[in-house]
């Protein structure tokens, strides 16, 4: 595939947007931009307006001016990357069996028909990560990338997609696999990483020593860590938090970035 391609599958999703009215902020809480310095991650695109890890879900999420979209992705029998939560394509889409299963091509001939607002849009497809990275970089937001399945021998190559579209700079590369970022540390000195993992003193000083930020489950959080890991020079992400009190409380706390599937109003931050 080519950007050609890329260009007209943005359009088509763009044109098909201009028509949709989502009235989005009516009933969440207004947090004033000027007073909130939290950077705001869109969970698998705009999640709540458009069906989950989808490019209209990721244009919206640029579209609403989030600083980042957050996918997921997993490899193709044929050692390509789809961005996909499950590591099946059932409950996403009208086939069934394992991701892994299936070459690219084959993934391509299914069509997503779950998710919010689906029936707003026909035939949609799984995107490949670099129909992602393209969007992202024409919505002018930052990728988080969850790395769900990566084997050792492609990280190169997931690596030099990134660098293909210009990436490095802007995006963020996330796992529960403590191993796989290693690797992918090793590889890429400057590459932001942040270890999805429990806030903790014992995960924080591991972050600090590796060159690495954290990402954590809101339960785990307490205002004491953050410090903790601010004062280690570790950045704090949080997932996935939707409610505007608990919001609220997590500016207060001082983390940095905070994962959610809906705007609660913040949007506008940079």
């Amino acid at each position: 595939m080519n950007k050609l391609f890329y260009r007209l599958t943005i359009i088509t999703i763009t044109i098909a947007l201009a028509f949709m009215n989502f009235n989005i902020l009516t009933s969440e809480a207004t947090i004033k931009n000027e007073e909130c310095r939290v950077k705001f991650i869109a969970h698998r695109g705009l999640s709540s307006c458009a069906p989950e890890n989808t490019l209209p879900a990721y244009v919206l999420a640029g579209k609403h001016n989030f600083y980042a979209c957050e996918c997921d992705i997993q490899e193709t029998k044929d050692n390509e990357f789809i961005i996909m939560h499950d590591d099946t394509i059932d409950r996403m889409t009208d086939g069934s069996g394992r991701v892994s299963d299936f070459t690219l091509k084959e993934l391509r001939k299914f069509n997503i028909d779950a998710g919010n607002n689906v029936e707003k849009y026909k035939k949609i497809k799984i995107p490949t990560l670099q129909e992602y990275l393209y969007v992202c970089n024409k919505e002018q937001i930052k990728s988080v990338i969850e790395i769900k399945s990566l084997s050792k021998r492609n990280i190169k190559k997931f690596l030099n997609i990134i660098n293909e579209f210009n990436a490095e700079e802007n995006v963020i590369i996330i796992s529960f696999n403590k191993q796989i970022l290693e690797n992918i540390r090793h590889k890429n000195s400057n590459i932001n990483i942040q270890w999805l993992a429990d806030l903790n003193k014992e995960n924080i000083d591991f972050c600090s020593e590796n060159h690495m930020n954290i990402d954590s489950d809101k339960g785990t959080v307490t205002k004491e860590c953050i410090v903790y890991a601010h004062d280690k020079g570790v950045l704090v992400n949080v997932w996935t938090v939707d409610e505007s009190e608990m919001i609220s409380t997590l500016i207060n706390y001082g983390v940095d970035f905070i994962s959610t599937n809906r705007t609660n109003g913040f949007i506008g931050n940079s």
